[in-house]
């Protein structure tokens, strides 16, 4: 009996770990991530990675959402944003209406307004996310901008997906905490290395 008992708590233990598995990674496996080779610093050490998500940081956020009979409702929630190697910032999460979800982009302050950049611009993002430096050589604070809120990046962690060629489909690799600074570039990222940040 004790022994069926042992087994059967061993088994659901197992299916949680299962479960927590495809809630945490499954998103990203269904939404087939785009080839995109970035470069990162962790731990003072340089890496690449082709399939990922380099997540930057949850957000308080106010969205102005349409709801039939009401017009442009404001509804605050909180979003956990992520760069996809989609070539594209997402966040998700909830608010006083249930789920959310928006798009934003990374951006830098001109004038009185904001300049959103393309990623293309970039020669790297350093000082743990709240820097960024262009391919034009100058440096500015990185703001991550989500319709009319804007956001400093503080942290940065990414993880890390490989192809699995006999299955097509990919497969959750590895978390990495810490991440530094990243750059589309293994030149950009040795550059940022050089930052002392």
């Amino acid at each position: 009996m004790k022994h069926t008992r042992c087994r059967s708590i061993v088994l659901l233990t197992v299916l949680s770990v299962c479960i927590y598995s495809l809630a945490q990674y499954g998103v990203y496996t269904a939404r087939s991530l785009l080839e995109k080779k970035i470069y990162f610093i962790a731990n003072g050490k340089m890496d690449a990675c082709s399939f990922w998500s380099l997540h930057l940081g949850k957000f308080d956020c106010t969205l102005s959402r349409y709801f039939a009979g009401e017009g442009n409702v404001d509804i605050e929630g909180t979003l956990n944003f992520a760069l996809l190697s989609s070539a594209y910032i997402e966040g998700q999460g909830y608010g006083a209406r249930g789920k959310m979800g928006a798009e934003a982009q990374f951006a830098i302050e001109d004038g009185d307004s904001l300049k959103i950049l393309d990623l293309a611009e970039i020669d790297y993002v350093y000082d743990s996310g709240k820097m960024v430096k262009l391919k034009n050589g100058n440096a500015h604070p990185l703001i991550l901008s989500c319709e009319k809120n804007r956001h400093r990046i503080l942290r940065m962690k990414i993880m890390i997906w490989n192809y699995d060629k006999q299955y097509k489909e990919l497969k959750h690799f590895k978390d990495i905490d810490m991440v530094t600074a990243f750059s589309f570039t293994k030149e950009g990222a040795y550059r940022a290395s050089k930052t002392g940040k």
